[in-house]
């Protein structure tokens, strides 16, 4: 099921949300709900990097339990699985802050298996979980442009669609299995780092045909792949525009072990995801864990002796 922001309207200016994480994705998601009207508190590893947010109406506290106090969504956009769990749980996590029938929607890319974690630690607060994962880079995140992949009781979701509202330009709700939409976001990660190693293959022929890369992609825009993915990450690849990254290899590396965890869950074989992730290891090896994930390009380029 796909909804679409067009005139919906409600009430969120009395909504108080939480945030925790104002990263790359974390900071434009968190100055787009300010902007919106709504009340937030915020959490931040390193606080310095939330505090022009407070010019903007927004509240920094220490921990995520303080940050999360009373609040009714507390959203968390963190790097791994291990963040997660620690934001969450714990004395300082959020679970002690958030009220009762309150709701922890995880924006992070995490495993299904962490999820279910967090959910059985919600459970014992009665707390609610909904997963909120979302597609595209900090460009996107900063034009209110993810899209947004939701999973959880339909109530919840409904409550948080002024969010989703503020953040992007849709959202896909899957049900009510929170797990559905972490597994669809980690299968999409898949689908990106595939097309960034055909994209990579197949101009490191055109090269040697003397065929620019740059007219290849602008034939099979034109006549096949006319998406966000092969135009955005096509053009990375063309320009080498790596050191300045939407999304960095290291956690591009740490997506391709959650499809791994999924392959292993399924028993499902991905051979293609083999590849990929050799050159995870490669790039990683090599020093460009700091580069934008597109960078996994130059290991093939290297590799079919191509500049």
């Amino acid at each position: 099921m796909f909804f679409f922001f067009l005139t919906y309207k409600q009430l969120i200016y009395t909504m108080k949300i939480g945030f925790i994480g104002t990263g790359r994705m974390g900071y434009p998601m968190a100055q787009n709900l300010l902007a919106s009207g709504k009340e937030l508190s915020i959490y931040n590893r390193t606080p310095h990097k939330a505090e022009p947010l407070v010019s903007m109406g927004a509240k920094i506290f220490s921990c995520p339990r303080e940050a999360a106090q009373n609040c009714d969504v507390v959203i968390t956009m963190v790097a791994n699985d291990e963040a997660l769990l620690e934001v969450t749980g714990g004395a300082e996590g959020l679970i002690n802050g958030l009220k009762e029938g309150g709701i922890h929607l995880s924006m992070s890319t995490v495993s299904p298996r962490t999820i279910q974690v967090i959910q059985s630690l919600h459970a014992s607060k009665n707390q609610i979980v909904v997963s909120a994962p979302v597609f595209g880079r900090p460009n996107a995140a900063a034009k209110k442009e993810l899209w947004i992949v939701t999973a959880g009781p339909l109530e919840a979701v409904r409550r948080c669609h002024p969010i989703f509202q503020a953040l992007g330009r849709g959202y896909s709700n899957l049900g009510e299995e929170t797990i559905k939409a972490n597994i669809v976001k980690i299968l999409g990660n898949f689908l990106i780092m595939s097309v960034v190693e055909a994209l990579a293959e197949s101009f490191c022929v055109a090269q040697k045909a003397n065929i620019s890369a740059q007219d290849l992609l602008s034939a099979v825009n034109q006549a096949l792949f006319r998406s966000p993915l092969y135009e955005n990450y096509g053009q990375l690849i063309c320009n080498k525009s790596f050191s300045e990254p939407g999304f960095t290899l290291k956690l591009g590396f740490k997506d391709a072990n959650l499809v791994r965890e999924l392959v292993e869950s399924y028993l499902s074989p991905m051979p293609f995801l083999d590849i990929v992730y050799g050159r995870f290891l490669s790039a990683l090896n090599h020093g460009k864990a700091e580069l934008d994930f597109a960078a996994i390009s130059t290991e093939v380029f290297e590799e079919g002796g191509c500049t």
